[in-house]
């Protein structure tokens, strides 16, 4: 009956796992609802491992690359996914997995630094929720009110979704590159690569 937190795909240094980590360890005492599933590979996943065999939570698994069909299956059984992007980021960032878990229907949960816009978006757009990459506090009650809320969940998966389809479409990502080169807006962008985007 746990509500399932999926953090999927690359882990290293750039997600600050250990903020992760530390979310695992003491949301398995203040809301043992929630559980957390990590898959992937990086970096990092070795410092992972060796915390998960030492604390082996009740509450957060972690695998190591999946096949896509294995993995397309447990996303299917999650309900909400998970950014991490570390706080000393100055540029921005806006990570691929967001686009897996918006054609899944799930709400998202960013903790990131400041620079990067996708906790924003996901506000601004109704399809998840953010706070800053370390802000411990804030990211259990945004965690307990996923929790707390599957009307909510359900909605802003499905604002996520909508979403995906109004901003990510390839045909419409062409036309806002090709008016954006017309319109000079993007400089010496040669146009060998215009004519493969086309043909593309």
């Amino acid at each position: 009956d746990a509500v399932v937190f999926l953090f999927g795909g690359n882990i290293g240094k750039p997600q600050g796992a250990d903020f992760l980590l530390e979310l695992i360890e003491n949301a398995e005492k203040q809301e043992p609802s929630a559980f957390f599933l990590l898959i992937g590979d990086g970096t990092e996943f070795g410092k992972l491992q060796a915390w998960f065999a030492r604390r082996n939570p009740a509450n957060a698994k972690l695998l190591q690359r999946l096949p896509k069909s294995e993995f397309d299956q447990l996303t299917a059984v999650c309900d909400v996914g998970l950014i991490l992007l570390r706080p000393e980021f100055t540029i921005p960032n806006f990570p691929s997995r967001l686009l897996t878990y918006l054609e899944r229907r799930m709400p998202v949960l960013a903790f990131t630094d400041a620079v990067s816009d996708v906790g924003c978006i996901a506000e601004e757009n109704d399809f998840g929720k953010w706070c800053d990459h370390g802000n411990l506090k804030e990211a259990l009650n945004l965690v307990r009110f996923f929790v707390n809320h599957p009307g909510e969940r359900k909605r802003m998966g499905e604002n996520g979704f909508k979403f995906l389809i109004q901003e990510y479409d390839a045909a419409k990502g062409f036309e806002k590159i090709k008016n954006a080169v017309e319109g000079h807006q993007i400089e010496m962008v040669p146009q060998k690569m215009i004519r493969i985007a086309q043909i593309s």
